[in-house]
């Protein structure tokens, strides 16, 4: 090894990015197809968070020197940075295709399987990496993660134990330990391993959030909320199928149901319950952040970032009590609560929004992430204040036409009941029209987010 080579790789080990920038472009000032230089410039450009930069190097160094693995592994690791990871599983396999001998390749692939939420394939990955090499922790942690996510537990709890024989002192150690013990329901000992790992690390932001889930999962419903997460992770699509299709038969059992004598108290109990639970896992990280601010010995492990969605998420939450306090007063009124609170879920769902756009780093991201939140909530809130007042004007409307004295006619009353309701089932369509795209913009905030950030550009 040259020694302008150890003098990169000492700026690489040491953090200085921008001295090791300098360093890797005088070194191809002198020579364009030295496949080194750029991959240790893009993994300067990596550490500064020049994410296109990074990976332009890195496809330099693949160009330059086909046959390494270097350049592959380092353009799978910025893609994974890039929130890109069926392209970093691609470049990693084809890592692993140039040197099957280096487990670090194996691990990355599992990396990226695991994002995917492919933990079968994930699990399989990094065993192949540790018949290569026994030791690689990073082979061992996928493994854990992924056996954490499939519910083998007992697998889990070997492998997270090695991993802290091997290092005690490793920050992501701890880290993976105390996610194991939150998969396996023993919040208290995790709370520990986190606690341990953010002695290690004080800016570890995993550490933080298992410690934040640690302590609010020591209540059983958030417990219970956590199994049903990690469920609905591992099911990947056909969980959201399904709770589309729970929360449509959920909105229909009123119909389906009108002509069963005693129906109406046990489905009104249904739809309570149903919506408080939907309520719950949708808003369950804006709860575990109000619980963590609630107690001052739990305040430190919640970021500013997360206090400042938390409190953006308060309005929209209020939102959710005047709906469903709406739908209890009405149906309080007319003796039948069949029928499910109005855009309930959609206030609930736009706190989706607010956190994916606290979570974006990227100050260019989070800007369109807030302009796309701010849109959707005043579509929201007007389409709710117009349906307000049009009811109001309907409801007189209605009552006026039944007590006309000219009606007495069936088809007339008929015709003009018609009139009447006419533009108010037609508000009532447009209504649903938009609840139902901000509903597919929440739903699918975290991939608008993500889409937001392979596009944004390098900072300064």
């Amino acid at each position: 090894m040259t020694p302008s080579i150890l003098h990169l790789v000492h700026l690489l080990q040491s953090g200085r990015h921008v001295e090791l920038e300098s360093a890797a472009r005088g070194l191809l000032a002198r020579d364009m197809e030295d496949s080194t230089a750029w991959i240790y410039l893009g993994q300067a450009l990596l550490g500064q968070q020049k994410l296109g930069a990074a990976e332009e190097a890195a496809r330099k160094a693949i160009a330059t020197s086909p046959e390494s693995d270097g350049g592959t592994y380092l353009l799978a690791l910025i893609l994974l940075e890039r929130n890109q990871p069926k392209e970093a599983l691609a470049a990693a396999r084809g890592a692993i295709r140039q040197d099957p001998a280096d487990s670090l390749n194996y691990a990355l692939a599992a990396r990226a399987l695991n994002l995917l939420s492919r933990y079968e394939e994930a699990v399989e990955t990094a065993t192949a990496g540790l018949s290569e090499n026994g030791g690689c922790d990073s082979c061992l942690f996928q493994l854990s993660q992924a056996n954490s996510f499939l519910g083998r537990h007992a697998e889990a709890d070997a492998v997270t134990r090695t991993l802290l024989a091997d290092d005690p002192e490793d920050s992501a150690n701890h880290c993976a330990r105390g996610y194991h013990l939150l998969f396996a329901g023993n919040p208290a000992a995790a709370r520990q391993h986190f606690l341990e790992a953010l002695r290690l690390q004080p800016n570890s932001g995993d550490a933080r959030y298992g410690l934040a889930q640690s302590l609010t999962n020591r209540h059983p419903l958030f417990r219970i909320l956590l199994k049903f997460a990690v469920l609905c992770d591992r099911w990947g699509w056909k969980a959201l199928l399904g709770g589309v299709a729970g929360f449509l038969l959920l909105t229909e059992l009123p119909k389906l149901t009108k002509d069963i004598p005693g129906a109406a108290f046990p489905v009104s109990f249904l739809l309570a319950a149903g919506a408080f639970f939907m309520v719950l896992v949708v808003c369950h990280r804006t709860f575990s952040s109000l619980m963590l601010l609630a107690h001052r010995e739990t305040r430190a492990v919640v970021s500013k970032a997360e206090r400042k969605a938390t409190l953006w998420c308060l309005p929209l939450l209020l939102m959710v009590v005047i709906a469903f306090a709406g739908w209890f007063y009405v149906g309080s009124r007319t003796g039948s609560l069949t029928r499910f609170p109005g855009q309930l879920f959609t206030w609930a769902l736009l706190t989706h929004l607010v956190w994916e756009t606290f979570d974006a780093t990227h100050l260019w991201v989070r800007r369109r992430l807030a302009w796309i939140t701010l849109t959707a909530t005043a579509a929201i809130a007007v389409t709710t204040v117009i349906q307000t007042i049009r009811a109001e004007r309907f409801a007189k409307d209605l009552v006026a036409v039944i007590k006309r004295p000219t009606t007495s006619d069936k088809d007339a009353l008929k015709a003009e009941l018609k009139r009447v309701m006419a533009p108010q089932q037609q508000l009532n369509q447009r209504v649903r029209l938009v609840e139902i795209a901000v509903l597919l913009l929440c739903t699918f905030s975290e991939n608008i987010r993500q889409w937001l950030e392979r596009r944004a550009p390098d900072p300064d």
